[in-house]
């Protein structure tokens, strides 16, 4: 497992937790990626560092002021918005693949001339999935300060446009989740989230949506009062205002932290059936260290759920159990 500590990257053995090796100062922010036997991670650099060893591979400079997306390692390439554009880097030595600095998109209800849109480096604006990156566009940011963000799906090889949608008039996004059957834009104005299947015109809205995991067609959404799963067959629902964290699917199963706000009951780690909502496992900690459950993150692998715990981290076997 890697972390992003201060501005260092630390590696923990899965099995074990120790420290594996640290790599301080790299000038490093938000979540690091991992390809292909390296360490990705940005901030005033993007910087490739050897899974095994810890040691820099090669690094990026994009200057103290810069503003940069989560990077995204696929199809060879790291991908990664900073100042409005986006880049696409070699993951073998760094070297510039391939720049777009700004998208034209029809608007939504047309009438106007294309819009030019520059690129939004909000953590979560790049994703990718089978044969394209998708990068979310920002609206505000761009001229004319456009009265909505939109999405534009790349080829990853050529950086050539595959497709380019503006959002409904007054949506803006705080990030975007895939999968090969969709694309999920988290909708930062309305609270919610807006699936795109198979075209522009094919969208599904949930409300009280503000994070999103996915598998083919269908998202699992927390929001601030609800965790919810919809479908284009079924759905379900768990309230509780705050109640639930940001979930992570595995296996069938949706995992999440949960902790009652205001209550003396302990911190849980629930399990649910991805299919019909039902509890699989509960894990129950011995005492309550969070206010609510909202912002503690599962990090979820085949062989274990991670969660922060005591200013650490806590591993569970993914039945809920200790590992």
């Amino acid at each position: 497992m890697y972390l992003r500590t201060g501005e260092g990257v630390h590696a923990l053995d899965a099995e074990s937790g120790t420290c594996v090796w640290t790599c301080e100062k790299v000038h490093a922010t938000g979540t690091p990626a991992v390809g292909n036997g390296t360490v990705y991670v940005v901030g005033s650099q993007l910087t490739a560092i050897d899974a095994e060893s810890g040691e820099v591979q090669w690094s990026e400079p994009f200057g103290d002021e810069a503003a940069a997306s989560e990077p995204v390692a696929a199809f060879g390439s790291v991908y990664v918005t900073v100042d409005g554009a986006l880049y696409a880097f070699a993951e073998a030595d760094g070297s510039l693949e391939w720049k777009c600095e700004s998208v034209g998109v029809t608007p939504k209800q047309g009438g106007a001339d294309e819009i030019r849109y520059v690129f939004s480096t909000r953590a979560s604006a790049v994703v990718a999935v089978d044969n394209a990156v998708w990068a979310l566009l920002d609206g505000r940011a761009s001229e004319g300060s456009v009265d909505a963000d939109a999405v534009v799906a790349f080829d990853p090889e050529a950086g050539t446009t595959q497709r380019a949608d503006q959002l409904n008039p007054g949506d803006f996004a705080n990030g975007l989740a895939a999968t090969d059957e969709a694309l999920f834009v988290e909708n930062a104005s309305e609270e919610g989230v807006t699936g795109l299947e198979n075209g522009p015109d094919c969208q599904r809205f949930v409300s009280d949506a503000l994070t999103t995991a996915a598998v083919g067609s269908i998202s699992v959404t927390r929001g601030r009062y609800e965790l919810k799963m919809t479908g284009p067959e079924s759905s379900w629902c768990k309230t509780g205002a705050h109640s639930y964290g940001p979930p992570a699917i595995v296996d069938g199963t949706v995992v999440v932290a949960h902790s009652n706000p205001g209550s003396s009951d302990p911190d849980k780690i629930v399990g649910y059936c991805l299919e019909d909502g039902c509890e699989e496992w509960c894990f129950t900690f011995d005492d309550t260290q969070w206010s609510d459950g909202f912002n503690e993150e599962c990090i979820v692998t085949e062989d274990a759920v991670y969660v922060s715990r005591d200013e650490g981290l806590t591993a569970l076997c993914p039945h809920g159990t200790h590992s």
